[in-house]
């Protein structure tokens, strides 16, 4: 076989094995574009702009923590940054060049969004996915005001693979939520920010039927510890339940479209300290009628331990032989609970249950059982006083 015949055998061999240019890289994840629902923000009268750079817009990002996987969010992450600032801000301009090249017009401030890192993380039972994007705002002369990170997780149970990833939808969004709460609070950009306008007093435009209400009940954590402490939320929806027939429990998730951003898992601690400040928001009162909820019930519960000092006991009796060391506990679990009025925009009760006990851990020789602790007695009588608060709608 002549030179020329074996270059082009082996040039049509190599062809016949590349990889179409419409076929995906297999480790190469490609997120769409985030489907958000509307955000109750109180849009700042104020024109701002974005510059978003190549490297962010279009180069892909390793994993972090799997080797072989990488991103290329780009496109969905400018598509949320846009949807961001849109809804913040009264009117956004995306920069081509930064800084600001001589004549361009100048927006009061602009926003530079990079990545800070991506990372999938895998366990036996289940796979999260951690994004985090650096915020960086400047001046239109270029002088830096203020800089964040935003760190936005998702996580689900089961198989994953980079071909089939629902990952990245809940990351988008804690993501949005997050950005949506904290582009217009910051305390070095505020002073540049004219306020936003209050709502007025108004009522609602929706109600709940005569006779019935419907509450809802949270606790102000991480996604991940409100999943461990889910038996304390459930005990207080039963018990409420049983204190007025009358009253709905409805679950966060039910209402979570109609509130966002500011009910998302991320938010909920800083929403909880700024209840009295939101409802004087129009968009979040709007949101309120959607949901059509007349209470919401935050819980703060904890739990302590006061430990006894360690003592010995013998006994040389037959039916129990040796010696063992006992250790008594003094357990206490006390749930905190604010009540809002949801009808009437205000703190309807702010109060605390409390349950203690005694639990005795004896010794491997011999077993000396002792009083268990009820820590659900807290949260059941806590279901009881929200039950008799919220009455009958």
């Amino acid at each position: 076989m002549s030179r020329l015949a074996a270059v082009v055998a082996i040039a049509a061999w190599l062809a016949g094995c590349a990889v179409p240019a419409d076929r995906p890289d297999a480790n190469m994840i490609q997120p769409a574009p985030a489907s958000l629902p509307q955000p109750r923000i109180s849009p700042v009268p104020l024109t701002v702009g974005v510059y978003y750079s190549q490297e962010f817009a279009q180069q892909p990002v390793a994993d972090r923590a799997m080797s072989g996987i990488s991103h290329r969010p780009g496109t969905a992450s400018v598509a949320l940054f846009d949807r961001v600032l849109e809804a913040a801000f009264e009117q956004v301009l995306r920069l081509p060049a930064w800084p600001l090249p001589a004549g361009a017009e100048r927006p009061a401030v602009i926003f530079v969004p990079r990545f800070a890192g991506i990372a999938t993380v895998q366990t036996p039972g289940s796979t999260a996915r951690l994004l985090e994007y650096a915020i960086e705002v400047y001046s239109p002369s270029a002088e830096r005001i203020d800089s964040w990170t935003i760190y936005a997780k998702s996580r689900r149970d089961g198989p994953w693979s980079a071909q089939d990833d629902p990952l990245y939808p809940a990351a988008l969004r804690d993501a949005a939520a997050q950005l949506l709460t904290s582009v217009t609070t910051r305390p070095a950009l505020k002073p540049r920010f004219p306020a936003a306008v209050p709502a007025a007093a108004g009522t609602r435009s929706r109600s709940t039927p005569a006779g019935a209400v419907r509450v809802s009940i949270t606790s102000p954590l991480e996604a991940a510890e409100a999943r461990e402490r889910a038996g304390e939320t459930r005990c207080v929806a039963e018990a409420l339940a049983q204190a007025n027939p009358g009253a709905s429990v409805i679950p966060l998730e039910e209402i979570q479209d109609e509130l966002f951003p500011w009910f998302e898992h991320a938010n909920l601690a800083d929403t909880s300290q700024r209840m009295v400040e939101l409802m004087r928001l129009a968009p979040v009162r709007e949101g309120l009628s959607a949901a059509r909820l007349d209470y919401i019930a935050f819980l703060h519960t904890e739990r302590t331990s006061e430990r006894n000092p360690e003592t010995i006991r013998c006994d040389t009796t037959y039916r129990a032989y040796g010696c063992s060391g006992v250790r008594g506990d003094a357990l206490k679990s006390r749930v905190q609970v604010s009540l809002w009025n949801l009808k009437r925009y205000s703190m309807s009760a702010r109060f605390e249950t409390e349950s203690a006990g005694s639990a005795t851990f004896s010794g491997v020789v011999v077993p000396i059982p002792g009083q268990q602790s009820s820590p659900a007695s807290a949260c059941a009588r806590a279901g009881d006083t929200i039950g008799r608060l919220v009455g009958g709608g």
